[in-house]
């Protein structure tokens, strides 16, 4: 497998690489994420206005060689996430707007609905819901994908997307954990579904189920790094071995490097080999995100 030719290809499916604690080795982790992983793209996902132009500047800062990337190309996505939308301006639907026309290849994301209490506490439930449909609605008039965040807010996010759908370009509900039974509706709407290790925080039969139930042609992978770098039960052992972070990132950061890791972790949850994971998982992405990379 250390034949790049040879090895699985990956596209980390949602992340947050502009946030600042990669600020001082963000280049060299996407450089070891495709030498050491195979990473070959990664999804990153906007959280605010504040943050959108790191995100961009992530894209306007690409040194890759055309010929022979030495790095992760970087795919932008622009939203408002949950748990910062008091930080909003009165001008945030235009600025939303104007980044994502100004770069074609971008997508939405992250947006959503969170019912914990540390979200509830300075935005009501029915407001997030507006703010969620007033983007669902952007990006199916603007034809891009949608990145959803959903945490104790199943029952009002499939309302929402049933009413709001189908969706042409797709919609990714990120670090997906079930419930099961929301699977078959959604995957009529064109929903797909990204794996995080946030799985492994789920009770193994219902992960197990969540995942089982999400067709091979609408999964993909991510890491959700910094964050979902989580402890694995002992029964993982070897499989759930990290790959070495980068030079100066805390080894308690999560990144897109440990992408195989989650494939290893959904092959043998869904008694899939883990090349056929790679592999579906990639060209999922790229259908879904677009770009360059030939599956």
């Amino acid at each position: 497998m250390s034949d790049p030719e040879q090895r699985p290809r990956f596209f980390d499916a949602h992340c947050h690489l502009q946030f600042p604690v990669f600020d001082s080795n963000r280049d060299l982790v996407l450089r070891n994420a495709r030498a050491r992983s195979g990473v070959e793209a990664v999804a990153v996902n906007g959280c605010c206005e504040q943050d959108w132009p790191a995100v961009q500047a992530l894209c306007e800062d690409e040194s890759v060689d055309e010929v022979e990337p030495t790095r992760c190309r970087v795919v932008p996505n622009f939203g408002l996430h949950p748990w910062y939308l008091r930080d909003r301006t009165d001008r945030w639907l235009a600025s939303l707007r104007a980044a994502l026309e100004s770069n074609p290849r971008a997508g939405l994301g992250e947006c959503g609905l969170d019912r914990t209490p540390r979200v509830l506490r300075h935005t009501s439930f029915d407001e997030q819901t507006d703010l969620l449909v007033q983007q669902l609605r952007l990006a199916k008039e603007l034809r891009r994908p949608v990145s959803l965040h959903c945490v104790k807010a199943w029952g009002r996010m499939v309302e929402v997307l049933r009413r709001e759908g189908p969706f042409p370009n797709g919609v990714l509900l990120h670090s997906f954990c079930g419930p099961a039974e929301v699977v078959p509706g959604l995957c009529n709407l064109n929903a797909h579904f990204s794996i995080s290790l946030s799985i492994l925080r789920v009770k193994d039969q219902r992960a197990k189920a969540a995942l089982n139930a999400v067709p091979l042609e609408r999964l993909l992978l991510e890491t959700d790094s910094p964050d979902s770098l989580c402890s694995a039960p002992g029964e993982w052992g070897e499989a759930f071995r990290l790959r070495e972070a980068a030079e100066g990132l805390d080894s308690a950061t999560n990144h897109p490097g440990n992408l195989p890791v989650v494939a290893r972790i959904v092959a043998r949850m869904t008694g899939r080999a883990e090349e056929v994971v790679a592999k579906a998982t990639y060209q999922n992405a790229v259908r879904l995100f677009g770009g360059k990379d030939n599956p």
